[in-house]
């Protein structure tokens, strides 16, 4: 089970439990919140860390009001979609990462760590291929990824001579 550790290696402070250590009891309840795979868990701590160093980098608290959350949602998103090469995500990562975050809000502000969950949301009723038809909750923090089929296909160089 991954844990994140500050860089002085507390865990709490005089305003009580520090943003780490309610990363970390969020993390401890995924093998019983439908993620069992060990790879999943590091997957979701790397994106929490990722976060909380975005933020740090910024001043801005881990848990702080829904407005200036959401500011700095969507610069973190400018930073991973097209910032720096070397901190860019592919639009599935972001899904991901957007994903994980909501999912960790989700369940601080369920636990009272959190005033309000940050991302907005939208109810969608979606036709499978069987025919039926099911409401879906979606993020729209996403982004849409293109489809492997759908890329352009050259001709091969002995063909082109």
């Amino acid at each position: 089970m991954p844990v994140l550790i500050d860089e002085d290696l507390r865990f709490e402070d005089g305003a009580g439990a520090r943003p780490s250590t309610v990363m970390n009891g969020w993390l401890r309840e995924l093998p019983i919140s439908g993620a069992p795979s060990p790879r999943t868990w590091r997957t979701y701590a790397q994106v929490l860390k990722s976060w909380a160093e975005f933020l740090a980098a910024q001043g801005v608290p881990v848990f702080t009001d829904r407005h200036q959350l959401r500011e700095m949602l969507s610069a973190y998103a400018e930073h991973r979609l097209s910032g720096p090469l070397v901190s860019r995500l592919a639009p599935a990562s972001w899904n991901l990462a957007g994903k994980t975050l909501s999912a960790f809000y989700s369940w601080a502000a369920a636990e009272g760590h959190a005033d309000a969950v940050t991302f907005s949301y939208i109810q969608q009723v979606i036709t499978r291929p069987d025919g039926a038809r099911v409401e879906v909750t979606r993020n729209l923090a996403t982004v849409r990824a293109g489809n492997s089929h759908a890329g352009r296909k050259y001709p091969e160089r002995p063909y082109t001579e």
